[in-house]
């Protein structure tokens, strides 16, 4: 169709109209024609597009039919945003390439009708096998080892891990491992006070570096639990004998029991357990940790009972520290005095009983033990009673305290503990309680 001015010569030749497509405009994207637009024909209502938008906007699965359409394609232009219109007539294509991309209508994993034979499940690798193929040992924090306690070996870092954990538990320490960091983190319990400490194993030049590093408490006691550690490792190979040291300390039992005469220990016990009633953290654990050492000896535990009623309030407040120091050193000084059938009533009849039942369940391994030692020392005591005191063998049962209850609930996680001694004691709790 040709359009002429007004003197008769052609202007220019427009281009056919086509079904499905409308001119925008000339060639430089000006709409000058709008009003020729009027009658340009629509889209089909069902065209290709319109099937695009249903798939783009409405769901892929059928209500009516749930049954799973698959391989299905569908051919969606690239690099333009689709506005239901056509390009501009006349110009070069701003449209890609037609990509075709596979519409999953399937059900997912998740899907309660799929099969579970057909879903990929990932590989569960053993732990021995995480083992056989872990990394080796990192390399120490900016190059720095303890001097004083750091050893070399060339024994597989591996087979160290072991020997170490079960020194460890010759050793008495509670400790967690961690193998994928060659660490474990360990806690000592000496003197009532706790001594937590690691122990790592590092790649160096000399091979491997076996470090034991003191994070807090007591240093002496420290430099023993280091030594026996440093022999127990020569005898397994992983070190040399030469590194051990030639003198060995006297152990605290062989050296002294504590034992003192009458004017000693009341000047000695009466000041700590003053100072272990008082309201600054650092000189109630103090004092609450020196009487629990002493505790150990028996001329203490007889001074204590015969002094019970003075102090039966204080033990009982200790037993409730919110604070970790003083809790650690009154939990061991209860089964350390429990060995005394006058000190087990007193202990009965008050609320320390409770608060120790309540002590089984915290995630302190030291407490926890102690904890189950001064109860079944109670209970062994309570059941050895005379008749006349049955009595409180049943108070013991149902109403320990100040309502307190032992009940099976409360033993049966301790026979289930990973603690040997935890469990010994717990078994002799139950027997104790209900045979």
């Amino acid at each position: 169709m040709e359009v002429k001015d007004s003197d008769g010569a052609p202007d220019r030749k427009e281009p056919p109209l086509i079904e499905g497509f409308r001119p925008l405009g000339s060639r430089f994207g000006l709409d000058t024609k709008a009003d020729k637009k009027v009658a340009v024909p629509q889209l089909p209502k069902h065209g290709m597009r319109e099937v695009q938008r249903a798939f783009s906007e409405t769901s892929l699965r059928d209500v009516r039919n749930p049954t799973i359409m698959r391989d299905i394609s569908m051919p969606f232009s690239q690099g333009s945003i689709y506005d239901g219109q056509a390009g501009v007539y006349g110009q070069s294509s701003v449209y890609r390439n037609t990509v075709f991309r596979s519409v999953s209508l399937g059900p997912g994993f998740t899907d309660p009708r799929i099969d579970e034979s057909i879903i990929p499940k990932p590989e569960v690798q053993s732990f021995r096998a995480m083992h056989l193929k872990a990394a080796p040992p990192p390399e120490p924090p900016g190059g720095y080892l303890e001097k004083s306690t750091t050893f070399h070996t060339s024994i597989d870092p591996q087979v160290a891990m072991h020997h170490i954990g079960q020194i460890l538990k010759e050793l008495d320490v509670d400790f967690t491992e961690k193998p994928e960091k060659y660490k474990y983190k360990c806690e000592a319990f000496s003197k009532g006070s706790r001594i937590p400490f690691w122990i790592q194993i590092f790649s160096h030049e000399s091979k491997y570096a076996v470090e034991m590093q003191r994070r807090s408490g007591d240093c002496i006691e420290f430099s023993r639990i280091y030594n026996s550690f440093m022999r127990k490792c020569s005898q397994c190979g992983i070190c040399s004998m030469d590194l051990c040291p030639s003198f060995r300390a006297p152990d605290v039992q062989e050296g002294m029991c504590f034992e003192m005469d009458d004017d000693q220990l009341e000047t000695t016990l009466k000041p700590l357990l003053e100072m272990a009633g008082s309201e600054y953290l650092d000189m109630k654990s103090s004092a609450i940790s020196a009487f629990c050492e002493l505790s150990s000896g028996k001329s203490v535990v007889d001074w204590t009972a015969r002094n019970i009623d003075d102090y039966i309030k204080l033990f009982e407040d200790l037993l409730k520290s919110k604070a970790r120091e003083p809790l650690w050193a009154a939990v061991s000084t209860i089964a350390n005095l429990s060995t005394r059938k006058d000190l087990c009533e007193k202990f009965n009849k008050s609320s320390c009983v409770s608060s120790l039942v309540q002590m089984t369940q915290i995630d302190s391994a030291h407490v926890v033990r102690e904890a189950c030692k001064a109860l079944k020392n109670i209970a062994t005591f309570c059941k050895k009673m005379k008749p006349i005191s049955f009595v409180v063998r049943l108070n013991f049962l149902h109403t320990v305290g100040k309502n307190a209850t032992v009940s099976v609930n409360d033993i049966r996680p301790l026979l289930k503990s990973k603690d040997a001694r935890v469990r010994q004691h717990a078994e002799a709790l139950r027997e104790m309680l209900y045979v």
